[in-house]
């Protein structure tokens, strides 16, 4: 039972990779960019914020100042929903490519702004806790 479903999982896979989906040059680019920032997140948040046993700032804002303060890990929910975003618009640009085009461009286009601005915060995040 497990073996036949592994079995359909890699001819699935297998089917996605020879797909028409990942041959267009534009899917291809936006889809290896945010996988390029959503690294360079990772190795950027594992490089600057070290474990700490006090909580850290989450969030500054302007009025306010900081706002948001939590555990030192919850900075890492940035990448990871950072994947979730690639992973659910891939699916949907995968099953949508053959019937709306355009439409799967803008969610590989849309995942890409995402992964822009998810690099931004990063940033700021880290630059809030120096």
């Amino acid at each position: 039972m497990i073996s036949h479903f592994f079995a359909l999982a890699k001819d699935r896979l297998i089917k996605v990779a020879k797909s028409l989906t990942l041959k267009d040059r534009f899917v291809q680019l936006c889809l290896m960019s945010s996988i390029l920032i959503n690294i360079s997140m990772w190795f950027l948040l594992l490089v600057s914020i070290s474990p700490s046993e006090f909580p850290i700032p989450l969030h500054y804002n302007v009025f306010f100042g900081i706002d948001y303060i939590d555990s030192w890990y919850k900075v890492f929910l940035i990448p990871c929903f950072g994947i979730l975003t690639l992973l659910v618009n891939f699916v949907l640009t995968y099953l949508l490519y053959l019937k709306e085009r355009i439409l799967s461009y803008f969610l590989t286009l849309t995942t890409l702004i995402v992964h822009v601005f998810l690099i931004i915060a990063s940033y700021l995040i880290i630059g809030l806790n120096l």
